[in-house]
């Protein structure tokens, strides 16, 4: 089974902004805010839509992180993050149903968890260290093309 997984790692003064899941299979992980791509969803779309879920902020995608394939349990997860800022809204719109709260957490803070209370902690430094490295991409490598139904559609606005 292969999973498509969006999120962004969203930094201020030296800090992540990280969720605190909810989920019964995570509960009371730490995590940066992702999630799974629905159907018929952009990866931007889904990034955006998780972080305004799961932290009840609004954000821009400054730029897309390297991708992630991470092999578990018979299953193929890819993983697309990218680099992100708050633009607008407020933690009080946090969807409660998906996580338990957010924090702004540092390197030091994150490594300082025992590993129970950590989702996904390769994931996340991974993510982080090529945030740091600089391994941050354009957004222009992210188009969407639409087809409406086959043979018919367009692409990049050119018609059919």
């Amino acid at each position: 089974m292969k999973t498509y997984v969006a999120g962004c790692v969203i930094e201020k003064d030296g800090k992540y902004l990280m969720v605190k899941e909810k989920k019964r299979e995570y509960y009371g992980q730490y995590n940066l805010p992702s999630g799974a791509v629905e159907e018929g969803e952009s990866i931007t779309d889904a990034a955006i839509r998780e972080v305004l879920e799961e932290t009840g902020y609004e954000v821009e995608l400054l730029g897309a992180l390297p991708i992630q394939t991470i092999y578990r349990d018979n299953q193929t997860i890819v993983k697309f993050m990218f680099q992100a800022k708050i633009v607008g809204g407020s933690q009080n719109k946090l969807d409660s149903a998906e996580s338990m709260g957010i924090e702004w957490m540092s390197k030091e803070d994150l490594k300082s968890l025992d590993r129970d209370d950590i989702r996904s902690d390769t994931s996340i430094f991974m993510a982080i260290k090529k945030l740091k490295e600089g391994k941050i991409y354009p957004m222009d490598l992210f188009t969407e093309c639409v087809i409406h139904e086959r043979g018919k559609g367009s692409f990049f606005g050119l018609g059919k």
